[in-house]
């Protein structure tokens, strides 16, 4: 597993390690029982303080993808059905469909950064419109 930190970037520390391990997860490349790296292995290998890489490991907790297991390590929780998931999960389920898709067509991470910005330049749409007589639209 590959992680990175952007020390410039305005998103904390924490919460890019959050949203990296989140999409390890949620694109199968941290598998349910997979163990998670040490917070010291982890805080060694980022330069970064080892309370970073336990408050990202908390939140994940928090959330319901990992469990810790005092002793042993932090592991990946089961994978949860998606008729249990709310709309982050499906979400955040999609938006890893979508990047691990890139990275089996070997697309550059900058070039899916640029197509991204564009996309959400866009004007988006306020509704959809849909045929069925009982909903025409549905609202953001």
């Amino acid at each position: 597993m590959r992680l990175w930190i952007a020390r410039t970037s305005v998103l904390p520390v924490r919460e890019q390690l959050v949203a990296q391990l989140l999409l390890a997860i949620l694109s199968r490349e941290l598998g349910p029982g997979d163990r998670l790296p040490s917070t010291r292995e982890l805080a060694r290998r980022l330069h970064v303080h080892s309370n970073t890489i336990s408050a990202a490991y908390a939140e994940l907790e928090r959330r319901g993808w990992v469990e810790s297991r005092r002793g042993s390590g932090v592991f990946v929780c089961q994978r949860r059905t998606k008729s249990s998931s709310g709309p982050d999960q499906i979400l955040d389920q999609l938006v890893a469909d979508f990047f691990r898709a890139a990275r089996e067509q070997s697309i550059p991470i900058r070039r899916v950064h640029e197509r991204l910005r564009h996309w959400l330049a866009l004007q988006p749409p306020d509704h959809f419109w849909s045929s069925k007589p009982t909903r025409s639209c549905v609202r953001f």
